[in-house]
């Protein structure tokens, strides 16, 4: 593996000359800041409405068993693969 190339002296970086700044602007006095304005005492948070026990779900409705298609009907066909 050849030797790494030697690594170039970096050129002095010139000094920067001070840039002069302006006399400080004068800042006006603070304006007066008018004294908070009085908050009003917290208002009373009326107890949590109780919530009403949850209302009863009725048992499900039984379905009633599947209404026996007499064999024969047109839906009954329907349902049959068919075979020619």
């Amino acid at each position: 593996m050849p030797a790494a190339a030697p690594v170039p002296a970096v050129a002095p970086v010139p000094a920067v000359a001070p840039v002069p700044l302006p006399a400080a602007v004068p800042v006006p006095a603070a304006v007066p800041v008018p004294a908070a304005a009085p908050v009003p005492a917290a208002v009373p948070v009326p107890a949590a409405v109780p919530v009403p026990a949850a209302v009863p779900v009725p048992a499900a409705v039984p379905v009633p068993a599947a209404v026996p298609v007499p064999a024969g009907a047109p839906s009954s066909r329907r349902c049959r693969p068919v075979f020619r």
